[in-house]
């Protein structure tokens, strides 16, 4: 089909042609992040890990709040506390946030 009179360039058009159909038609679909996943409820003392994201959060309760602590594994320098109408980043070992955003409950 493709002899030494042709020009090479056709003949690399029609072949990325029919990569881009073959990929088209072997591609799987689209899909939601949510279809497969899961919702969990937690309560005070449960902890989540997420493998793929390396984080592990805990369930607590600090001053009779209950709140979510987060951070990177195996160690990371900054903790991520989510409270029910704020969030807390503190570099691990201090006590002042530095960073936190307030938010509606």
């Amino acid at each position: 089909m493709c002899g030494p009179m042709r020009v090479p360039l056709v003949c690399l058009l029609l072949a990325l042609a029919a990569a881009f159909l073959l990929g088209l038609a072997t591609s799987p679909g689209a899909s939601s992040a949510a279809a497969g996943g899961h919702v969990y409820t937690g309560r005070q003392g449960d902890t989540f890990l997420v493998p793929g994201a390396a984080v592990r959060c805990d369930a607590s309760e600090e001053a009779g709040a209950p709140n979510l602590m987060c951070r990177h594994l195996p160690s990371a320098r900054y903790s991520v506390v989510f409270f029910k109408d704020a969030l807390f980043v503190y570099r691990n070992g201090k006590d002042n946030p530095v960073f936190s955003a307030r938010g509606k409950p």
